[in-house]
């Protein structure tokens, strides 16, 4: 993956929010699918809640993983989440102390966790980033470490 920025800079790496954001999404609409099919009257004429519940969870899901980028480049790593409230972090890599991975065993299986970016005092942490483990790779070789 290569992109040039106006200074030369080039993209080495980016990876994306996890499809598990998609969860609640998933779970609503397997509801929504329950109550559609449900021999009960009183279920299959209540569908559109959990429906309703299946179409913001997943509006919400999407916005948030289309509009959050992790990317590291040459010189710097780029973090960026949210729409409306954005959040950004841009750091040099010679100002980044370290990057810290948080799995649990769901995400251990699955490939997402928490990045925790440390740097000069400020901990910057985004959670539920597909290939965590990778990012953190990619941030020592893009300093230059290696390991």
């Amino acid at each position: 993956m290569s992109h040039d920025f106006n200074n030369g800079e080039k993209i080495v790496y980016a990876t994306r929010l996890h499809w598990i954001i998609f969860f609640w999404a998933a779970l609503f609409l397997l509801l929504t699918i329950i109550f559609i099919t449900s021999q009960e009257e009183v279920f299959r004429e209540t569908w559109g809640l959990p429906f309703t519940f299946t179409c913001l969870a997943g509006l919400r899901a999407f916005f948030k993983r289309v509009c959050s980028k992790f990317i590291i480049t040459d010189q710097r790593i780029i973090l960026k989440t949210g729409l409306l409230r954005r959040h950004c972090v841009d750091l040099y890599l010679n100002s980044i102390n370290g990057v810290q991975v948080k799995q649990g065993l769901l995400g251990s299986f699955l490939g997402y966790g928490t990045v925790v970016v440390a740097s000069h005092g400020a901990r910057e942490s985004f959670s539920k980033i597909s290939k965590p483990l990778e990012f953190r790779e990619k941030v020592r070789e893009a300093k230059g470490g290696g390991r």
